[in-house]
């Protein structure tokens, strides 16, 4: 049974550290990088689960994943302030080993802060020409094929 295996390896664990709104992909030591086929759809987290902001940040962690297809990988997940002050924002990037590594930016909306379910709302590919630009206001702007999105992190520490 081939697809068993292939899908045990699509399984693999991945932990991720959420500090203030960023969560940030830790990568086996012993793994020496990504391997083909690895997948962030079985997510464990070196934060303690309870009541608060890291378990609201886990729950919505665990609701992205819930988005992605099984060869996809979360790398990096950032909250961003939004203009509603109910809905909660953030900014992903998803790499794939479908065929090449690949890049893209994600937006994912929760409608607010206790919703266990997301959208997709920006689709942002990582070209050859994409440029990172970085605000004086704690901000950034990505500029791929002639398209300009602007985010703000919800904190410094976030962006970095």
């Amino acid at each position: 049974d081939e697809s068993l295996q292939k899908r045990g390896r699509l399984q693999k664990r991945e932990s991720f550290a959420l500090v203030k709104g960023a969560a940030l992909l830790l990568e086996d030591a012993d793994a020496g990088g990504l391997k083909d086929g690895t997948s962030s759809h079985d997510v464990t987290s070196p934060v303690k689960k309870g009541t608060g902001a890291s378990e609201t940040q886990h729950r919505h962690l665990h609701a992205m994943l819930e988005q992605l297809r099984p060869e996809d990988t979360i790398k990096l997940a950032v909250e961003l302030e939004s203009v509603s002050p109910v809905r909660v924002r953030y900014l992903i990037v998803v790499s794939t080993l479908a065929s090449k590594q690949e890049s893209i930016l994600l937006g994912m909306d929760f409608p607010s802060s206790d919703s266990t379910h997301c959208t997709i709302g920006l689709v942002l590919p990582v070209w050859s020409d994409t440029q990172v630009y970085l605000d004086g206001d704690g901000g950034f702007s990505v500029t791929s094929a002639e398209d300009t999105k602007n985010f703000k992190p919800v904190s410094m520490q976030t962006m970095w």
